[in-house]
């Protein structure tokens, strides 16, 4: 996972598909995510630049999302 300062997580909220809002949502996400941004110190691994936004290294699809 990544980090991005280009959008806000309001931003990526509405752009996540119909089938991973509840993902993006879950309890075992948030905490993924907050271990990766202290991880990363909020740095961008894509730009170098501070972000608020975690990506992901292999994009999520209705036959991943579980794994």
């Amino acid at each position: 996972m990544q980090f991005c300062p280009n959008r806000t997580s309001e931003e990526v909220e509405i752009m996540a598909k119909e089938f991973a809002i509840g993902f993006y949502r879950s309890r075992a996400w948030q905490e993924v995510r907050e271990y990766i941004y202290l991880k990363q110190h909020g740095i961008c691994q894509r730009c170098g630049r501070p972000g608020e936004i975690v990506h992901h290294k292999e994009y999520l699809t209705p036959q991943n999302i579980g794994n």
